[in-house]
């Protein structure tokens, strides 16, 4: 079916994780966003990352976002904007936000999404990117 070549030549794509930065920002004056590593002053993160694959074009790709908090667990703060996908190895991992997107080969897609939480704990964030149930990168950010 064409599902199923779909899903061949999308899995036979590679993507590689241009950038990835995780900030935590707090607001300053005049609606300037200022970044903080304090945890208490956070109003939200802020998630920014570009993906590039020389592979080909793609249609109807995604991407998942994995962030966990400093105890570890899987931030799934909106019910409709969560949910969870499966590994290289069957395994169900939840994730935090999907982005689904077209691709033209050499193409920089670049990517930002905000994540306003209720309360921010101390420690390490940890946010990781997967495609097609491989990780393809990940960054960090203690908040004191």
């Amino acid at each position: 079916s064409t599902k199923q070549n779909q899903t061949k030549t999308n899995s036979a794509f590679s993507f590689s994780l241009a950038k990835i930065i995780l900030k935590a920002i707090k607001p300053g004056n005049g609606g300037v966003e200022l970044t903080t590593n304090k945890a208490n002053e956070t109003d939200h993160l802020s998630i920014t990352y570009s993906l590039v694959c020389n592979d080909g074009s793609l249609s109807d790709t995604e991407v998942f976002l994995v962030l966990t908090d400093p105890a570890g667990n899987v931030i799934q703060d909106d019910q409709w904007q969560a949910g969870l996908f499966s590994t290289k190895n069957n395994v169900r991992i939840p994730y935090t936000r999907k982005n689904d997107f077209d691709y033209s080969k050499g193409e920089v897609k670049r990517f930002a999404t905000v994540l306003k939480l209720p309360d921010y704990t101390s420690g390490l964030y940890n946010i990781q990117v997967y495609h097609n149930g491989t990780r393809i990168g990940k960054a960090d950010l203690r908040l004191n």
